[in-house]
C-alpha cells in the first residue's frame, strides 16, 4: 500500500524500537518502507518461508502460532500494536518457525531485511534496541515454559488475568478487557478451548471473577493475587 513515508515515520516513532533513533534514522527505515493492510484471518507468512522483512504493528494484532496437516494449531504469541516480530528468523537468515496471522484488521510496516542489517551494522543504539527487544521475547518463553510446566491450568489462567491489569490497580476490583478470544487465549496458555471455559466457569462460581463476553471484572485483586500461589 503506497503511503508517504512521513505517515511511516509516524507509526515508527510509536514503536519502542526505534525511540533511540533520531529523526534521520527514523527517517531511512520510514523511505523503505511498506505498508501492509491485513483483514482478519490474512496470513502474513507462513512457516518455511523465507524471512524478508521485520514486521512492525501499527495497529491491530497478530497471532504467531504452530500448525499441523490436520488444523491443529498452537498459538505461541500474540503481538499487538507498537511491538515487532521477525527478528530472530531475519538475524540468523532461517526461514520462519511459525504461521503469522491478522486476528483482527491489522495495518503492519514491513521493513526490508537489508535495510535493517545495514542498521544493525552502523548503529549501536538500534543494534542494542533489536538486542533487548530479543532478550525481552526470550524472557518471556522461559516464563511461558516455566508456567507451562510447574503450574496448574487454573494458575496460567490467574496470571494470564492479573497480567491485563493497568499499573497502579492497587489491590481495588478491575475490569479488564480479553485481548483477544477465548480460544485463541486457550491456546496461548497450552490449554483446550473446554479446558479455558471449565475454570473461567470455577472462577466465576468462586466469586473471583465476572465474566461478560470478553470483558472480565475482578472484585477483589488481592483475592485473586492470593489464589494465583495456590
Amino acid at each position: 500500500m503506497a503511503i508517504a513515508p512521513r505517515r511511516i515515520e509516524e507509526i515508527l516513532r510509536d514503536v519502542p524500537l526505534f525511540a533511540g533513533l533520531g529523526e534521520r534514522g527514523v527517517a531511512r527505515f520510514a523511505r523503505r518502507g511498506v505498508v501492509v493492510e491485513a483483514t482478519r484471518g490474512s496470513v502474513i507468512f507462513r512457516k518455511g518461508d523465507p524471512s524478508s522483512a521485520l514486521h512492525v504493528v501499527a495497529h491491530g494484532q497478530v497471532k504467531l502460532s504452530f500448525q499441523n496437516g490436520s488444523g491443529d494449531e498452537k498459538i505461541v504469541e500474540l503481538i499487538g500494536a507498537g511491538s515487532t516480530f521477525g527478528e530472530a528468523c531475519l538475524l540468523l537468515g532461517e526461514s520462519y518457525l511459525v504461521t503469522a496471522e491478522a486476528i483482527s484488521r491489522t495495518r503492519l510496516v514491513q521493513l526490508p531485511k537489508e535495510t535493517v542489517l545495514d542498521e544493525i551494522r552502523h548503529n549501536p543504539e538500534f543494534s542494542r534496541g533489536v538486542i533487548g527487544a530479543l532478550s525481552r521475547r526470550l524472557y518471556e518463553r522461559m516464563r511461558d515454559l516455566e508456567n507451562c510446566m510447574l503450574r496448574s491450568g487454573t494458575q496460567r489462567v490467574i496470571a494470564f488475568l492479573l497480567n491485563q491489569v493497568p499499573d497502579g490497580a492497587g489491590d481495588r476490583g478491575v475490569a479488564v478487557t480479553l485481548p483477544a478470544q477465548k480460544r485463541i487465549i486457550a491456546s496461548r496458555l497450552n490449554l483446550t478451548n473446554e479446558h479455558f471455559s471449565r475454570i473461567l466457569r470455577a472462577l466465576t462460581g468462586g466469586a473471583l471473577i465476572e465474566v461478560d463476553g470478553r470483558s472480565v471484572r475482578i472484585p477483589d485483586l488481592r483475592r485473586l493475587r492470593i489464589c494465583s500461589a495456590h
